[in-house]
């Protein structure tokens, strides 16, 4: 999934109880290289364990009642006028308008890494998005986990009800990471954003951390505010956390972990991870996820 350009399990949900595992071993196999702006002129580049490298980390959670798709204005982000690339897959796209049956629970993370060309990337430095499948107030413990382990984390709503509005007073000690995405729709707008601003006081969010998506604005408009906003957050982000070290946030919340499992089950991922690597990846791609289109 790493080498097709998606998203990858972060925290993957077990399929009969609201229980969520840590994908810990399943990712140290993957290593990444990139060209920050620093190292621009000299050409050289970083490469390191994804999992073990400092990298700035931005979740986007939403409430059940938001209209918008965070996963397409994700997309859009990490495009930013170039190709779009559905790095994460949201309701609008061809042949994806099922039942989510699975998939409530699930937090995704991809990688943004720039080519150490300025007018081409997006951002200067690497940068990590996680995406929470779902709505927040059922999936409490990955939101609980996600909100203290990122940088930022970007809510989307429509309104906050009486639920929601007593979830999101609690992060008091997270308040200065969070960000709030509304998107204004038509009806009772009045009504809907005094619940906004009535929790925008209690957590004493500041006007720049509550972005407003007008109806007149289409997605890729918006999702340009959102670049900037991620880019503004960048310049001040002091401390980051490795996923490695991710580790013991996950087990206080109650959450598993994968390096904990069987070894039986250690050898049959190694056993699929070693098909892979034995054949030529397009032609691995080609056999396996022939949906994606020939490569």
């Amino acid at each position: 999934m790493s080498m097709c350009q998606f998203s990858v399990p972060l925290l993957l949900p077990h399929g009969n109880n609201n229980q969520s595992t840590l994908m810990l071993w399943a990712l140290r196999d993957i290593v990444k290289e990139w060209r920050p702006h620093h190292l621009s002129e000299s050409r050289g580049f970083v490469e390191d364990n994804i999992i073990q490298a400092d990298i700035p980390f931005y979740s986007f959670v939403r409430l059940k009642n938001c209209s918008l798709s965070k996963s397409q204005c994700l997309n859009h982000v990490l495009s930013h006028g170039q190709y779009n690339n559905n790095m994460f897959i949201h309701r609008d796209m061809e042949g994806v308008a099922h039942e989510r049956i699975i998939a409530n629970g699930l937090v995704e993370v991809c990688w943004y890494l720039p080519s150490g060309t300025e007018n081409l990337d997006i951002f200067p430095e690497p940068v990590a998005f996680a995406n929470l499948r779902g709505d927040v107030c059922e999936s409490l413990a990955q939101f609980t986990f996600l909100c203290q382990v990122s940088t930022a984390t970007f809510v989307f709503l429509d309104k906050v009800e009486e639920e929601e509005h007593k979830i999101l007073t609690s992060l008091q000690d997270v308040k200065s990471k969070l960000f709030f995405i509304v998107n204004r729709k038509e009806g009772n707008v009045t009504e809907d954003m005094v619940s906004v601003e009535k929790t925008q006081k209690e957590l004493d969010l500041p006007k720049t951390s509550v972005k407003i998506k007008d109806q007149k604005v289409n997605v890729a408009e918006f999702s340009d505010k959102l670049c900037t906003a991620i880019k503004k957050s960048l310049t001040d982000v002091t401390t980051t956390m490795t996923i490695e070290n991710m580790l013991e946030r996950a087990v206080e919340l109650g959450l598993s972990v994968d390096e904990r499992t069987s070894d039986d089950e250690k050898k049959a991922a190694q056993e699929i991870v070693k098909g892979i690597r034995v054949q030529h990846i397009p032609d691995y791609k080609n056999q396996q996820i022939p949906l994606q289109g020939v490569n």
